[in-house]
């Protein structure tokens, strides 16, 4: 139920911040605008091969088979058959990536993922195993293993999706008759294939000697547990995290033909189970438009379980029926982007306030650029340490996954004064951080200082359902419909309730209105 908590509040912060100004409504122009494929969702067999490698005859790494071993257990958790080979020298590199290639089927999903030494030589990227002797050119052709190699295998296989991870780059130890090339070369991606690499072409990554993992891993193994996050989506997330994290000295990159949308966690994922290929309901909302006949009518033949999938495949296909607010015009036309405009050149004069980057950040924080708000919020701290400030860099460390680091700005606020508002989106950060008991006091002391606080309730509809307690998550999500009859959200919480409860009908009803409100015609 964690997953769904972090789906659902997600949504609620969006709507209760009020800073996006997003339409709750479909727009017909998505369609148009990014095509057929983006109702395709991608799925099928999970494979992956995963490799470490920390014991270089010079220069050994720290982290590599904490890195492999690590993303093996994760990679495991959703869903992908993970074969991990550790310290490998030519000969088990090569034998290891002979059978994960042999296993591969077609409409599989490949991932192969590398921890360890890389380097680059006219163009081409090798994987340094741990027998590499360091003597001239020749060898490193043939003693390392080309990456275009295993990319060109994988795509040989006719697999739906390749997925190449590598994380390497470190500072190169090896001394040739001609120095390598410093950093990875970029490959180049088919439409089957997605490269992430630890950092930006040319560059190196940190092998972060202080912690268990190397940097880039670190933030990956932070990314994979979250729910209904597509693949350029979840990577995105790494660079940024990362990029901060190293103070801008490391900035991973991303290489993508893939058509259609892939997640490492899906919103109906809850077992680690290899998945067989894609639901039948999923194929079925892909052919329809008119999703809520669909769902009441899988409901009324008692194919629950199909309904449920139907339900949810929905909203992976159109992740929040709306368009983002930076699509709807040119870039740089909106009303936040003319007031970015308006206030940079302010600071860049030297007259700003304050209150100047805190309307800058609120103007980021509108249009989703949560990096740029979150540091005018904090300059705006450090001019004035306003609990205005503070909330809504809490919000904006909220909506970037920062959840330590939200609670910790709203703890500071909550010392001055019990603010309903504040004390929901803490409630919220809890629960992402597994901290249910105190998110279920936040949200029910958010109740108790304002009854009418439509947010609060559904929080609270959200952790008595994942609780178990059926008949409280009915009560509160009632509640949050009364108040807030538009709340998509709200509906689906309480149909999960009344499904719980065995009331087939309603729950179906209350799909059914969920599904006209996420996704209803202008």
């Amino acid at each position: 139920m964690e997953n769904r908590f972090g789906h659902l509040c997600l949504l609620v912060v969006l709507t209760a911040a009020g800073a996006s100004g997003q339409s709750t409504t479909r727009d017909p122009q998505r369609e148009q605008m990014f095509g057929a494929s983006l109702r395709e969702v991608i799925d099928g067999p999970r494979k992956a091969l995963v490799v470490g490698n920390v014991a270089y005859p010079r220069q050994p790494l720290r982290n590599s088979v904490n890195d492999a071993v690590d993303l093996s257990a994760a990679l495991r958790g959703v869903g992908f058959t993970v074969e991990t080979v550790l310290d490998a020298d030519h000969d088990r590199l090569a034998s290891a990536v002979d059978a994960f290639v042999n296993s591969l089927q077609q409409g599989d999903v490949a991932l192969f993922y590398y921890s360890g030494h890389g380097m680059q030589l006219d163009g081409e990227n090798y994987l340094v195993p741990t027998s590499f002797q360091f003597r001239d050119e020749a060898d490193a052709r043939f003693e390392a293993y080309g990456a275009s190699r295993i990319l060109s295998r994988l795509e040989s296989r006719n697999t739906r999706l390749n997925i190449m991870i590598l994380d390497s780059c470190r500072d190169n130890p090896f001394r040739l008759a001609r120095q390598p090339q410093r950093g990875w070369a970029p490959l180049t991606s088919t439409r089957s294939s997605f490269i992430a690499y630890a950092t930006s072409p040319g560059s190196t990554a940190s092998d972060n000697p202080a912690g268990r993992n190397g940097l880039f891993t670190q933030y990956l193994l932070r990314a994979l547990p979250k729910t209904g996050l597509p693949l350029d989506d979840l990577f995105q997330w790494v660079r940024e995290q990362v990029y901060f994290a190293s103070g801008g000295e490391q900035l991973p990159w991303t290489s993508s033909g893939v058509v259609g949308l892939f997640f490492i966690r899906p919103f109906t994922q809850e077992t680690s189970a290899p998945s067989g290929g894609a639901p039948a309901a999923i194929e079925a909302v892909n052919e329809t438009k008119d999703v809520r006949a669909l769902v009441v009518d899988l409901y009324r033949q008692q194919k629950y379980s199909e309904a449920a999938r139907a339900f949810d495949a929905a909203g992976r296909i159109w992740p929040q029926g709306r368009l983002p607010r930076r699509l709807r015009g040119s870039a740089g036309t909106s009303p936040e982007d003319l007031e970015i405009q308006q206030l940079t050149a302010r600071i860049e004069s030297g007259a700003a306030t304050s209150d100047t980057w805190l309307r800058r950040g609120a103007a980021h924080l509108a249009i989703r650029e949560f990096a740029r708000a979150a540091l005018d919020f904090t300059e705006s701290l450090r001019l004035s340490a306003t609990n205005q400030a503070r909330t809504l860099r809490g919000i904006t460390r909220l909506l970037s996954y920062q959840w330590q680091a939200a609670v910790d700005d709203f703890d500071t606020v909550l010392r001055v004064s019990a603010n309903p508002v504040v004390l929901y989106y803490r409630s919220v950060a809890y629960g992402q951080l597994g901290d249910y008991d105190h998110a279920r006091s936040d949200c029910r002391q958010a109740i108790t200082v304002n009854p009418a606080f439509a947010p609060a309730h559904l929080s609270c509809a959200t952790l008595a359902l994942g609780a178990g307690h059926y008949q409280e998550s009915l009560q509160h999500a009632g509640q949050a419909i009364r108040l807030a009859p538009d709340s998509d959200a709200a509906y689906e919480i309480r149909g999960h309730s009344r499904r719980a409860l065995g009331d087939i009908e309603g729950a179906a009803a209350d799909y059914s209105l969920a599904l006209h409100l996420r996704f209803r015609t202008q």
